[in-house]
């Protein structure tokens, strides 16, 4: 083991504090203080702890501090270094002892001395010794443990939260890969489940009629299948026998209403939604032929994937490519609630259905062997012929004469709220994929649909934004309705009304680890009796015909390696515990608006902040915390003078006062809005939220150039996929010094808010006092910040460089 010098030489700290000895310097001389260690004792209280807070989180951040045993037990000097900013923030160490520290520091001394100097300083600060962790007796300690944790927010982020990108494949892939977690192939009855209901297309008939006019025959597979199964080459063929097979449908069934056509489009990109550009090699449409139409994703039912051979079935090669392509249809089809799609891997064949919680696959068949042949009839037939609602539309949304409506019950009364347009759409796959219209009711009320698809465990938002209306929270969206979508009688959730219950804990895990699991039966609504039921005989039934189905059989070499890798990578404790589900909720709102980058004025963003920063406290005094601010959830309606800006959004809201341990299993972020402690992993404050509302402006000052004038800034964009910790570290260098915050504001602030930046930079040293975020909460940073924005909106009203846009 080295000992301390050989660890603090191999570690040098070389430069890494230049930038606080900047900062002391700059603070010394605007208060006409000499440079030395003593200035602590003259500076104002608040400075000189912003400034020892800044040089013990600079040290917190050195390698040493994670290889160096901590002074006080258990654990490493990092975990001292947290204990003492923590100490210094709440007043509760003297600054003296900080002084022979910073004394080493500003003369440049031997990096042995420094740190000797940080040891000395843990010494005086008396720190509590902190004892190993151990095994708890009972489970009831162990619970007590994850209780103490309920304040911290479980943070994954998906495709969803990425915001002002390019969404260049190079950063998508591996988003998108994460976001999927585990996938599960070879799912029993999933062809029961999802194309049970074309039996009546006589899918064996139509594929005996195949034999019989030498469109397929054993051993030699499909008439016209390419040798070399090359896209260019399988494409036609692919559309050459669709046309064949609805021929002997109608032939069948000539009162079959075909529905969909295939398409193939491997050369051009469709049009889309999001930033990205994607082209797709096969799918289904509705109407191919619209005179003059282009194709765009929302036109796109069902998504498929080719592949050359079928080594790329698995791991989760073709099925990350047609993830891809999923995102895309799901982006631009708002009332989607699952999709079916295809993978085509040389002639093995397997069919996807991608939902809110991950995607599970049909078993592998190879489509010029007998049985897989047959099954390959019956999937086309099901794209070829299925409706909206068995392709996963949400039937709740309804036309009448060309226009969209839904129906609510509200006190006993059916409602029809008319549809006028979309406001906003979560672009992911998995997650709560947040949706929001605009609305009419019959007595012409504008209210605001919001459909989201939460954990089965989380609390209900509209049960909590109705307590919150009733409280009179101030400057909050109110309630008007809420209600648990049910599809066909049933409670609309992913596992039981979409998957049909079917048994991912027989499947095959492809991919990597996810939180696909439950964190326990009973979040889940499943009891111990059914956790170790046996398997329903249709269950015990699919799994025995699986072998009987044309799959590829013995596999390749190639196949076995990377299929064990992928069961090798993903989670297999959801074998043990019930699988995540999540269900559709619907919340009215009674107030409309739109996000706050499309506020009309500088002095209009400004004060709209300041509203919302109102209404977050109102809802903290109420014992709320929101933690989720972000640039979608502050609203602007500037036609309003009672409520001209809001906050929405209580999806992931909890009560302060909570002692129960949060089960949720994961949260949806957006890590260009979240601050640094949470980044870090610290448990979520009230001050980690007026930390994102600073984040939230310096964002719009980057990146619009007046309303709905956003653009894509290369070096931010990358905030979107970067590292956590080290999004962190970013993020506390461009607030750590005001030298370097100007620089950044000078090189990317827009023009148009150009006139914001001098109150970002007040805003900040409020925010970040001495240029460090707080260690600990402070009451007062609400009125603090909001006297920084009330000044600044007034100022910017009063001058003759607003800008005011209609």
């Amino acid at each position: 083991m080295a000992s301390t010098s050989e660890i603090i030489h191999a570690n040098p700290i070389g430069t890494g504090l230049d930038s606080f000895r900047i900062l002391f310097t700059s603070t010394c001389e605007a208060n006409s203080i000499p440079i030395t260690a003593d200035a602590l004792g003259e500076l104002e209280r608040q400075d000189a702890q912003g400034l020892a807070s800044n040089l013990l989180s600079t040290l917190q951040l050195h390698p040493v501090s994670r290889r160096l045993p901590s002074k006080t037990g258990y654990g490493m000097l990092h975990k001292d270094l947290v204990t003492l900013n923590t100490a210094i923030n709440s007043q509760n160490l003297p600054l003296d002892h900080i002084k022979p520290l910073l004394s080493a520091v500003l003369e440049h001394t031997p990096d042995n001395d420094i740190w000797y100097q940080v040891h000395n300083v843990v010494a005086k600060a008396s720190l509590p010794a902190t004892p190993p962790p151990r095994t708890p007796i009972h489970p009831s300690v162990s619970r007590l443990k994850e209780d103490s944790k309920q304040m911290q927010t479980p943070v994954k982020t998906n495709s969803g939260s990425i915001v002002n990108s390019n969404e260049y494949t190079k950063n998508l892939d591996q988003v998108i890969k994460d976001e999927l977690g585990v996938m599960y192939a070879n799912t029993p009855g999933f062809h029961e489940r999802f194309f049970g209901c074309m039996a009546h297309l006589k899918y064996k008939e139509v594929f005996n009629k195949c034999k019989d006019k030498a469109l397929f025959s054993e051993g030699d597979g499909w008439a016209g299948w390419p040798q070399v199964p090359e896209e260019e080459k399988v494409i036609p063929w692919f559309r050459g026998i669709t046309e064949e097979l609805i021929k002997l449908v109608q032939e069948l069934n000539p009162t079959a209403i075909l529905n969909q056509q295939p398409v193939g489009h491997p050369t051009k990109p469709l049009r889309s939604n999001t930033q990205a550009k994607r082209k797709l090699d096969v799918g289904f449409v509705k109407n191919p032929n619209i005179q003059g139409a282009e194709y765009h994703w929302s036109r796109i039912l069902v998504p498929g994937e080719l592949k050359k051979n079928a080594e790329s079935d698995i791991p989760s090669d073709a099925q990350v490519g047609l993830g891809k392509y999923v995102r895309e249809v799901m982006s631009s089809q708002p009332t989607r609630r699952f999709v079916l799609s295809f993978t085509l891997c040389g002639s093995a064949m397997r069919v996807w259905e991608f939902d809110r919680v991950g995607a599970i696959g049909s078993e592998q068949f190879d489509i010029n062997q007998d049985a897989g042949a047959e099954l390959f009839v019956l999937t086309v037939l099901g794209f070829l012929y299925m409706n909206r609602e068995q392709l996963g539309f949400d039937p709740t949304f309804r036309e009448e004469e060309r226009k969209s409506f839904i129906e609510i019950q509200k006190n006993g009364n059916t409602e029809r709220l008319n549809i006028e347009g979309l406001i906003m759409h979560s672009y992911c796959i998995v997650g709560r994929a947040t949706t929001c219209w605009k609305a009419c009711t019959e007595s012409n009320r504008t209210v605001v649909i919001k459909d989201s698809w939460q954990y089965t465990e989380r609390p209900d938002e509209g049960e909590l934004l109705q307590e919150v209306t009733e409280k009179g929270v101030v400057n909050m969206a109110r309630y008007y309705h809420h209600e648990t979508v049910r599809i066909c009688g049933e409670v609309d959730q992913v596992q039981e009304n979409i998957r049909r219950g079917l048994n991912i804990a027989v499947a095959e895990p492809v991919g990597g680890v996810s939180e696909v699991c439950s964190p326990s039966p009973s979040a889940s609504g499943t009891s111990k009796q059914q956790q170790g039921k046996k398997r329903t005989s249709s269950e015990a039934n699919a799994a025995e015909s699986a072998s009987k189905r044309g799959r590829l059989n013995p596999p390749s070499n190639a196949q076995s390696k990377a299929g064990s890798k992928a069961r090798s990578g993903a989670s297999l404790k959801s074998r043990d515990t019930p699988p995540a589900n999540r269900v559709h909720r619907r919340l009215v709102i009674d107030d409309y608006g739109v996000p706050i980058s499309e506020a009309r004025s500088p002095s209009a963003l400004l004060a709209a902040l300041d509203a919302c920063i109102a209404g977050h406290q109102s809802l903290h005094e109420n014992g709320i915390l929101h933690r989720d601010i972000s640039i979608n959830n502050i609203l602007i309606n500037e036609n309003d003078n009672e409520r001209p800006a809001f906050l929405i959004d209580l999806d992931l809201a909890i009560r302060e006062s909570r002692v129960e341990g949060s089960v949720a299993q994961g949260r949806t972020g957006t890590k260009a809005f979240m601050a640094i402690g949470v980044l870090r992993g610290e448990p979520h404050s009230f001050r980690h939220d007026l930390e994102s509302f600073f984040w939230v402006l310096f964002w719009i000052c980057i990146h619009y150039d007046g309303p709905r004038k956003g653009t894509v800034v290369e070096r931010f964009e990358k905030w979107n996929y970067q590292d956590m910790e080290d999004l962190a570290g970013l993020k506390r260098y461009i607030i750590g010094h005001k030298k370097d915050f100007a620089r950044t504001m000078d090189t990317y602030c827009q023009p148009y808010f150009e006139s914001v930046a001098p109150w970002l930079e007040k805003l900040r040293k409020v925010v970040f006092p001495g240029g460090v975020e707080y260690q600990s909460d402070n009451e007062r940073l609400y009125s603090q910040m909001r006297d920084v924005l009330q000044k600044g909106s007034k100022a910017l009203a009063n001058s003759a460089e607003e800008i005011q846009v209609p």
